[in-house]
C-alpha cells in the first residue's frame, strides 16, 4: 500500500501527477493493481458480488408492478427505507420510487452481478428453437383436450341429472 503513496507524491513543476509508466506495467502484470480498483464491483465496493455462476436467465417471477396500488402509506421520520413508498432491493439495497427506474434497476448490469449473472445471453440453435416451439405447441394440445374432456364430462352430468339420475352417479 506504501507503494501506491510513494507514487501519488511524485509531481511535475505544475503540480501535476507524474506517471511511472514501467511502476503500472508492473502491477498490471502481477494483478495487483486491478486489486485496489474502486469500481462498484470491485471488493473494495459495500457488498461483495456473487460468484458468477450463470448467463443471463428468462426472469421467472412476475414483477408485481401494482401491488401498491390503491394503498395509503404513512410515512414519519423513522421509517425505515425498506418500508417506504416505491420498490425496494433487497440484494442491491436500492429503493426506487417509480416503475420504470424499478424495472431498469432490475435488468441493469449491476443488479445481475449481485445475482450471480452474467450480462451474457446463451446463444440459441435452430433445432433447440424449433424443439422448444413444438413442446409448447404440444402443451397448448393437451390443454385444448383437457378441457374439451372436461366439457364432455360436464356435458354426461348434465344430462344425467336431466333424466333424473343424482349428480355423480355416473362418474368416470
Amino acid at each position: 500500500m506504501s507503494q501506491y503513496k510513494e507514487q501519488d507524491n511524485r509531481k511535475d513543476v505544475l503540480g501535476r501527477k507524474i506517471w511511472d509508466k514501467e511502476f503500472y506495467r508492473g502491477h498490471k502484470k502481477l494483478g495487483n493493481y486491478a486489486a485496489q480498483s474502486t469500481s462498484p464491483y470491485s471488493n473494495n465496493s459495500r457488498k461483495n458480488l456473487a460468484e458468477i455462476q450463470s448467463n443471463l436467465k428468462i426472469r421467472e417471477e412476475s414483477l408485481d408492478l401494482d401491488r401498491d396500488i390503491g394503498k395509503v402509506h404513512i410515512i414519519t421520520n423513522i421509517t425505515r427505507k425498506q418500508e417506504s413508498v416505491g420498490f425496494w432491493c433487497k440484494v442491491c439495497e436500492y429503493s426506487s420510487h417509480d416503475s420504470h427506474s424499478w424495472v431498469a434497476h432490475l435488468n441493469s448490469e449491476k443488479h445481475n452481478r449481485m445475482l450471480g449473472m452474467t450480462m451474457i445471453v446463451e446463444k440459441k440453435s435452430l433445432e433447440s428453437v424449433k424443439s422448444k416451439l413444438n413442446n409448447l405447441i404440444l402443451q397448448k394440445k393437451e390443454l385444448k383436450q383437457k378441457q374439451n374432456d372436461n366439457n364432455i364430462q360436464v356435458d354426461e352430468q348434465d344430462e344425467m341429472e336431466k333424466l333424473g339420475f343424482p349428480p355423480n352417479f355416473y362418474s368416470t
